[in-house]
């Protein structure tokens, strides 16, 4: 490896060091906190479980046309993921931030 490179490499990475350090807070004024509790609502009312119910019945009658379970199981595995998707971002987003 070059002098060159190597210093490219040493620059960047100091350049994107202080991005992870920055833990900033995240307050209720924030918009996008409120876009955050939005989706969060959505996932979790009455518009998340129909999706959820949506999916597992299209991946039932799939799997039936088709004799196979595995569609079956997609569709449980899409609304697994429709229903616990906003709390696994919010978990990945509170390691580096504080909610206050």
């Amino acid at each position: 490896m070059s002098n060159s490179k190597l210093w490219g490499r040493i620059g960047a990475g100091a350049a994107l060091a202080p991005a992870g350090a920055m833990a900033a807070t995240l307050n209720a004024s924030d918009p996008f906190f409120q876009f955050l509790q939005t989706v969060q609502n959505y996932a979790r009312g009455a518009l998340g479980i129909s999706l959820c119910i949506i999916a597992v019945l299209f991946g039932a009658i799939v799997g039936i046309g088709r004799n196979n379970p595995v569609a079956a199981l997609g569709g449980v595995a899409f609304a697994l993921f429709i229903y616990f998707a906003p709390s696994t971002i919010i978990a990945i987003f509170n390691a580096g931030a504080v909610l206050t």
